[in-house]
């Protein structure tokens, strides 16, 4: 069994979980020949101000790695007591962000370059030291979705920008550790989002762990808003019921 397993527990659904659940009901649909009432056409279009809190879990997504592999969707439910149950133990906790689109960004810095991610980066950003760099991140420069920032022709961040539904979603948004606490981060973050708004994306999401107070701070200075709370507890083995 993998060693990758993990499973994310939301309130509620988003656009990105609603492909993840339509991919992998189509592969079950197409494998064994029958029909999946999943409801999450209905799930997607519910009221989105309901909030999601460790008491209030109705949809069970199990990932290895990226790739989701189960879902489970309950209304109406104890769910964090039946998810005690088939995990082992707690990961951590993350809130999903939304932008105020109408929020203005200055740009503090006219020495840094922003640019797309090639295949020949890849040693240079695998020797960098980036503490989040994943099989997703080289996938995503082969795809052009990878963006380097670089001072005086050294890079010192990265970030994964993509669209999907015309919802634009920062991923592993990172700073060099020597380069911290000098305002690149925030940088990054503006570049990132002007980048995607150029898309004319209608809205614009990321994900960032509860306790990271620095990168919270950050985002809610930068115009981000906590949408929702996502929990993460890992499958280390296979139960039977």
């Amino acid at each position: 069994m993998s060693n990758n397993l993990f499973i994310k527990l939301k309130g509620n659904l988003d656009t990105n979980d609603f492909t993840d659940i339509n991919n992998l009901k189509n592969i079950c649909i197409d494998y064994d020949n029958t029909y999946l009432k999943l409801e999450i056409d209905f799930k997607l279009d519910r009221d989105k101000n309901n909030g999601s809190t460790i008491n209030n879990i109705n949809e069970f997504m199990l990932f290895d790695g990226n790739k989701l592999i189960g879902y489970a969707g309950i209304c109406a439910f104890g769910g964090i007591e039946f998810i005690k149950n088939i995990t082992d133990d707690y990961v951590h906790s993350e809130y999903d962000m939304n932008l105020d689109m109408a929020a203005t960004h200055k740009y503090n810095f006219d020495n840094l370059i922003f640019r797309k991610a090639t295949l020949e980066d890849v040693n240079i950003i695998t020797k960098a030291g980036f503490e989040f760099f994943y099989q997703g991140d080289i996938e995503g420069i082969a795809s052009g979705t990878t963006y380097l920032i670089e001072i005086d022709n050294a890079v010192i961040g990265k970030v994964r920008l993509e669209v999907t539904n015309n919802i634009g979603g920062i991923y592993g948004l990172e700073i060099l550790p020597d380069y911290r606490g000098k305002g690149y981060g925030r940088e990054l973050l503006i570049l990132s989002i002007n980048e995607l708004k150029r898309s004319n994306v209608k809205a614009i999401k990321l994900q960032v762990e509860t306790k990271n107070r620095n990168a919270l701070n950050l985002y809610k200075s930068c115009g981000f808003k906590e949408n929702y709370t996502m929990n993460y507890y890992r499958l280390k083995r296979w139960r039977k019921f």
